[in-house]
């Protein structure tokens, strides 16, 4: 019983949209690019990177992982859709 209640409270509100999940897919990709660009302006000192540009570059590709997975549906949409510029 315990478990079952536990498992209601996981889901988001309002239930899944069929469109969140390519809102979620988006902003992973967007912050795996970000990640991986710090990784490689890190390794790759031919880029001249200035410094604050790289923790810049990898916070930011976390931050948008966490977003695309922890945010609930309709706050992934929105960020998505503020992202691309579609209302």
């Amino acid at each position: 019983m315990r478990a079952l209640r536990y498992s209601a409270r996981m889901t988001t509100p309002g239930g899944d949209r069929p469109d969140a999940g390519s809102a979620r897919r988006f902003l992973m990709m967007l912050g795996i690019f970000f990640a991986l660009l710090a990784m490689a302006a890190l390794l790759l000192p031919s880029w001249n990177v200035p410094s604050p540009a790289i923790p810049v570059c990898a916070l930011l590709g976390f931050g948008l992982i966490v977003i695309a997975r922890f945010l609930p549906d309709g706050w992934v949409r929105r960020i998505e859709n503020l992202l691309i510029g579609w209302p």
